[in-house]
């Protein structure tokens, strides 16, 4: 059997280093490579969204937030490296997508305020490592899958199809998205 809690991924030292390098969505204001970054992940959004409705589907973008989001202690070590400082708003990502989405009528899903409420039960993410461990795998299928009941029964969507878009790695879209559901008839 493999060894549970596995190992971390990387160092601690390697690991705040990519998490220092991932403020920079966070930086307020954005500098000019965040603006750019940010009209690009809009109009990858809006050609999604495009197709989606062109099949009859509904879109849901589910907002996934970085372990930086939710773990106060790792906010205070990398605020602590950070030179220059620089004032962070960690929310900053989900509200620019929220506001993106609400604008053109996409179904979001924003898995922030529940996983902080979580996390203070303890750890969602793998030691020294972004991705999540089982508590925050568990937490995000649940979340999801109920946000798919709601849509799939909702009679105002009146679609049997859901194309699931995820953004990770604040504004990187995924290679993986969007994946395709279709309801069980």
């Amino acid at each position: 059997p493999l060894p549970w809690p596995p190992p971390p991924m990387m160092t601690q030292a390697a690991f705040l280093r990519i998490e220092m390098e991932r403020t920079i969505v966070l930086e307020t204001p954005w500098r000019p490579i965040m603006e750019a970054q940010w009209h690009s992940v809009a109009e990858t959004l809006g050609r999604i969204h495009a197709t989606a409705r062109n099949c009859g589907a509904q879109l849901l973008l589910v907002l996934i937030p970085d372990v930086i989001q939710v773990d106060g202690h790792l906010q205070r070590l990398v605020q602590d490296r950070l030179a220059p400082p620089r004032e962070l708003d960690l929310d900053r990502p989900q509200a620019t997508l929220k506001a993106f989405c609400r604008e053109r009528r996409i179904v979001v899903m924003d898995l922030l305020p529940a996983f902080r409420r979580a996390a203070r039960d303890g750890p969602l993410y793998m030691s020294n490592d972004t991705h999540w461990g089982p508590r925050g795998q568990r937490l995000a299928a649940a979340l999801v899958a109920q946000r798919l009941r709601e849509i799939f029964d909702d009679p105002r969507t009146r679609t049997s199809t859901c194309f699931v878009c995820h953004s990770a790695h604040l504004f990187v879209p995924s290679p993986h998205a969007p994946v395709i559901i279709r309801r069980a008839h």
